[in-house]
């Protein structure tokens, strides 16, 4: 091989290492930014389980603004499941506390109960 095509060699591994390492970081960054969201997600509902039901409304309120995600990645779907699970636990805990059941939509738990502003 000349010196030419070492060159040339070198800088296609070094392209590639780049590219690498490039892909390598937005996957940490992907799985950062999912774990926190599904963190905060968690500890929303913890807190909403353990308020009364004002405040719980008002967090049902804050968590179901959220939109979940198109994406079919693995990470949003994490996500998406987190989202899901949250709201519907706040949902139980608000009918178990009101002896209500207003049904699976939030929107009608929230104009009853959250907090007016």
């Amino acid at each position: 091989m000349t010196s030419l095509g070492y060159k040339r060699l070198t800088i296609t591994l070094g392209v590639a290492l780049v590219l690498l390492l490039l892909w390598t970081f937005c996957s940490y960054l992907a799985e950062v930014y999912a774990s926190k969201s599904v963190r905060g997600l968690q500890r929303w509902r913890d807190i909403a389980l353990q308020s009364d039901v004002s405040k719980s409304a008002e967090i049902l309120g804050w968590v179901s603004s959220i939109q979940p995600s198109e994406s079919k990645a693995p990470l949003a779907q994490m996500q998406d499941i987190q989202w899901t699970n949250t709201e519907r636990d706040i949902l139980a805990y608000l009918r178990a506390k009101t002896g209500e059941d207003l049904g699976a939509d939030p929107k009608p738990w929230i104009d009853k109960y959250a907090p007016r502003k």
